[in-house]
């Protein structure tokens, strides 16, 4: 889409696909609003791809959205991903979320990503940057890149150890 934020996740996870095309690889998508990082990751070479949201709406109009964009097998379900304790890892996990929301839910956030996975975040104001950063690379992430378009901020980065 062309709002900044899931403008520029998209453009980390081509380039995480890219990384990853010769492996096989599984992508979560927290906060997934109208599955686009979803679709995307699995378009990308995902063999798996799961996206959640707190909003049922959101999960409906991603099931749309990817039943329209030939990816029917991506599961969408309704988690509040402050409530949520991950039952696997991911190589690959993208959390658009408000910056409030972020900070609280990194601990399980990073605990999703698998040790040298990649984390993409956004929904960060760049106002709100560093503190909520900060909060992630306590939990465990190195952040390999920094993108701020307008005023958003967009992260990506490695789950160390």
């Amino acid at each position: 889409g062309p709002h900044a934020t899931p403008a520029t996740v998209l453009r980390m996870l081509v380039d995480a696909a890219e990384e990853l095309k010769n492996k096989r690889w599984a992508m979560a998508d927290l906060g997934c609003g109208s599955g686009i990082l979803a679709i995307a990751a699995e378009k990308l070479g995902a063999a798996k791809s799961w996206g959640c949201d707190f909003d049922p709406k959101a999960v409906l109009v991603s099931k749309e959205n990817a039943e329209r964009n030939g990816t029917p097998k991506i599961r969408f379900t309704e988690v509040d991903v402050l409530e949520w304790e991950p039952k696997e890892q991911w190589d690959v996990v993208a959390a658009n979320i408000f910056v409030d929301i972020l900070e609280q839910a990194f601990p399980q956030i990073v605990r999703a990503v698998k040790p040298g996975g990649i984390l993409l975040t956004s929904g960060i104001l760049q106002t709100q940057a560093g503190p909520c950063l900060k909060v992630a690379e306590q939990n465990g992430i190195r952040w390999d890149r920094v993108v701020t378009r307008g005023k958003w901020l967009s992260a990506m980065g490695r789950r160390v150890g």
